[in-house]
């Protein structure tokens, strides 16, 4: 395994883990927020979604870096017949009116 491959393996951990834990934050602070619904008392655990949000966020974004190869790859592959098929279309409409 080289490098690449270790720091993709290692944004992928990392990522998922601020994603699941971020998750698990913001979920507590909504369900403990609409549970004080209907009652006079104050959610205590509400600031635990400011700090779940940014965490659900950066993990997200370190989890795109580790899969963009894989999604740059599979985009190449699905687009590149269409533009095949587009350019010689064009190419072929045009060949008189350029000889």
């Amino acid at each position: 395994m080289n490098n690449d491959e270790n720091k993709k393996k290692k944004f992928k951990v990392i990522g998922f883990a601020l994603v699941i834990i971020g998750g698990l934050l913001m979920a507590t602070s909504m369900i403990e927020f609409f549970m004080k619904f209907g009652t006079f008392q104050m959610p205590r655990l509400f600031f635990l979604g400011f700090i779940g949000i940014p965490m659900l966020g950066v993990g997200s974004m370190i989890l795109k870096f580790a899969y963009m190869g894989k999604i740059a790859r599979y985009t190449s592959n699905e687009v590149s017949p269409v533009i095949k098929d587009t350019a010689n279309y064009l190419l072929e409409g045009t060949r008189d009116s350029i000889a």
